[in-house]
């Protein structure tokens, strides 16, 4: 039979009404999820918190049985044994659990719960009060980076490269396997002994590396540095390391990781590319490389020492830029055929300088191959050979002045040996018929005699006097001495040492000069051109004939001539005067014998004073000498 509740505990049943509204209020508040159960299994109270998280209404959770709605079938054989050991008591409270729920929308989210036993006020065990926060993400989160740092493991333990991450306190935390194969020593070696590290850096490079630790350290510097090891054998070993600071999500320094790569092969082919490189950039030869069109690409500092042309003005440019225009074409078109069938081609150029200046240039120029044998560039390497160049001419010139002197030497020896018999022997024969017959002849026979002798005597004199003087010009023995001199002085000595010449012949010898010259000229070579010229003129022409010699100046030069009405000069022979291959021994009028020298002596000691000697004639109607002399500059 149904009995009225008493008033008291009415008023307790209320008070417990207000208790709960107020505790469920509290709960909704809360960031994490409440669920309370009765000893069944049956939920009797949820927060806010936990209907969001499941997605249900407070009233679709209410009443319904916790282990048949709310978990995962596979976990339920799980979950009971330890709700039945918090409903006996068995236990006062699980500290942590954690197990897999379902959402409304049949999902699993993972739940991070507390669990505490209810009892009432006689210590009956009421049911349990579970606080659960959803730690799902969190889990996708750490089993993400378990993953990663997993992989991490897997690779930096099978990389060829030494990882490793040390802790502020330069403890090694990590070590990577490859340590062994670069350093020689076990991973186990650096976590003995922190140290280690700095130990095996080779002394020349700690510096530079402690610095880099430093400045990654404090900057999060990336960049690497190639440094020296002494690996665990005493060898050196180059490394390529970088390294860079680990942070947790605050910032605070949680060590360094590095990565080391052995680069030893590498920097032994570096050292050696940079060993030719310094060998190329500094050799004395020019160095230059084109594309196959012919484009410069590269030159080397001698390239700019010999041409002028920095490299920034020679790349891009085509070697032509050198050209003086002096070259053969066919040379270059020797060349491109040659290289292009994968030939070296040597040979030598006439170029020219940036300033203009003209140089010598032997090269050698070879294509290069890349490894399918297809050529890729033209290489040039390329000597300045002026020096040289100018060395072999001025020996040529020296052999071809030694060969002239050995020819003139010779023809000093043949003129001696010819031209000086002939008046020797007049000279001889002469005296001796005077000496033997000058009782029986008369005055008339004896000064004709005497004067076969003088007149032999002054042409045997003359020659040897050219003789010298030639010889002494050619030679370079002769002074040069130049001063002022009276032009008219000089010419009436010529005349005046000639005239007894010209007298026997019955030639008019005479000279005019319309006003006074002064010249600057040295006065025996002078007087040597001018006894030539007029000796000569006498020579060719026949008695009665006439010599005139005069002289005219004009701004640069004062001309002096000699003319006759000798018997000429042909067109052949006029052009070869001056030449001192051709020696021009033609017998005079009177059958007067000559060396061939005069002219040729005219023309050196002319020459000396910077002027120059020509001829005028006509077979048949005389000839005009002439020789200039130019005016002092001072």
């Amino acid at each position: 039979m149904f009995q009225e509740p008493s008033y008291e505990e009415l008023k307790a049943q209320l008070e417990n009404l207000k208790s709960r509204n107020r505790t469920q209020e509290i709960l909704d508040c809360a960031g994490v999820m409440f669920i309370e159960m009765d000893t069944k299994g049956i939920i009797t109270l949820v927060n806010k918190k936990a209907c969001e998280i499941f997605g249900y209404a407070e009233s679709e959770m209410l009443g319904k049985n916790w282990f048949e709605n709310f978990l995962p079938e596979r976990i339920k054989n799980e979950i009971l044994p330890l709700s039945k050991k918090l409903l006996t008591g068995e236990i006062e409270s699980a500290e942590y659990y954690e197990n897999p729920i379902l959402t409304k929308k049949g999902e699993e989210r993972i739940i991070y719960w507390h669990n505490a036993i209810l009892r009432d006020d006689r210590g009956n065990i009421t049911g349990h009060l579970s606080s659960g926060e959803d730690i799902t993400n969190r889990k996708i989160a750490n089993a993400k980076i378990k993953e990663s740092e997993e992989k991490f493991r897997a690779i930096a333990d099978h990389t060829i490269d030494w990882e490793y991450w040390i802790d502020t306190e330069n403890s090694f935390l990590y070590n990577s396997p490859s340590c062994k194969r670069i350093t020689g020593y076990d991973p186990v070696e650096f976590y003995n002994d922190k140290e280690l590290l700095t130990k095996i850096i080779h002394p020349g490079d700690k510096k530079i590396f402690s610095e880099h630790i430093h400045a990654a350290d404090n900057q999060g510097n990336i960049i690497p540095i190639d440094i020296r090891i002494i690996n665990k054998e005493e060898q050196v070993q180059w490394i390529s390391h970088v390294c860079q600071p680990v942070l947790d999500k605050n910032g605070n320094s949680l060590g360094l990781r590095g990565s080391n790569r052995l680069i030893t092969d590498y920097k032994k082919v570096e050292l050696h590319w940079k060993m030719l490189s310094n060998i190329v950039e500094q050799s004395p030869a020019t160095i230059v490389i084109t594309d196959l069109a012919g484009n410069i690409e590269y030159v080397n500092q001698a390239f700019t020492r010999i041409t002028g042309y920095s490299s920034e003005e020679a790349i891009g440019q085509n070697p032509r830029i050198l050209n003086s225009g002096k070259n053969d074409p066919q040379i270059f078109i020797d060349l491109w055929e040659t290289i292009s069938n994968g030939e070296t081609w040597i040979g030598d150029f006439i170029n020219t300088r940036k300033n203009g200046e003209e140089y010598y240039e032997r090269a050698i120029i070879s294509p290069t191959h890349n490894e399918d044998g297809q050529i890729v560039n033209y290489f040039a390497i390329k000597e300045d050979i002026t020096a040289q160049r100018l060395a072999e001419q001025e020996l040529k010139r020296s052999e071809q002045e030694l060969q002239n002197t050995n020819m003139m030497k010779d023809k000093h020896f043949s003129i001696i040996a010819h031209d000086l018999r002939n008046p020797f022997n007049a000279i001889l024969g002469f005296s001796d018929l005077l000496l033997k017959n000058n009782a029986s002849y008369d005055i008339a026979k004896r000064e004709q005699l005497i004067r076969f002798i003088s007149e032999s005597s002054k042409r045997a004199y003359l020659l040897l006097e050219n003789l010298l003087e030639w010889s002494r010009a050619s030679t370079g023995k002769v002074v040069f001495n130049p001063d002022k001199i009276i032009l008219e002085e000089i010419i009436s000595e010529g005349i005046s040492h000639t005239e007894i010449m010209a007298q026997n012949k019955e030639i008019h010898l005479s000279y005019k000069l319309t006003e006074d010259i002064i010249l600057y000229a040295d006065r025996s070579m002078l007087s040597t051109v001018l006894r030539n010229l007029i000796s000569n003129a006498i020579k060719f022409t026949p008695k009665l004939g006439s010599i005139e010699v005069y002289a005219h100046q004009d701004q640069n030069a004062v001309i002096i001539s000699v003319k006759d009405t000798g018997v000429g000069i042909s067109e052949e022979r006029l052009n070869a005067l001056f030449h001192n291959e051709n020696y021009d021994t033609t017998e005079g009028t009177n059958n007067e014998a000559g060396s061939g020298l005069g002219l040729v002596l005219c023309k050196d000691l002319v020459e000396k004073h910077g002027g120059r000697i020509w001829a005028e004639s006509q077979e048949g109607f005389g000839s005009i000498f002439s020789f200039s002399i130019p005016k002092s500059k001072e």
